[in-house]
């Protein structure tokens, strides 16, 4: 829903069940990040389980302490 208030353009947002009041630039702007990053293929994998998900988890935490310098 858009609305006119004080000459700016607001948008309301449902985030946690708290209604929010946010620019519409703003929710534009992070629209198109996330769009970017869709593209870029920065996105997480899809996970059939909860199992599978903190497997990979694990691996990835293993992976960093491994790189990770003292």
């Amino acid at each position: 829903m858009t609305i006119s208030l004080q000459e700016k353009k607001i948008e309301k947002a449902v985030e946690r069940g708290v209604l929010k009041a946010l620019h519409k630039a703003s929710l534009d702007r992070q629209l198109s990040q996330a769009l970017e990053d869709i593209r870029e293929g920065r996105m997480s994998q899809v996970f059939s389980s909860a199992k599978d998900f903190v497997q990979a988890l694990h691996k990835d935490v293993k992976q960093l302490r491994s790189k990770r310098k003292y």
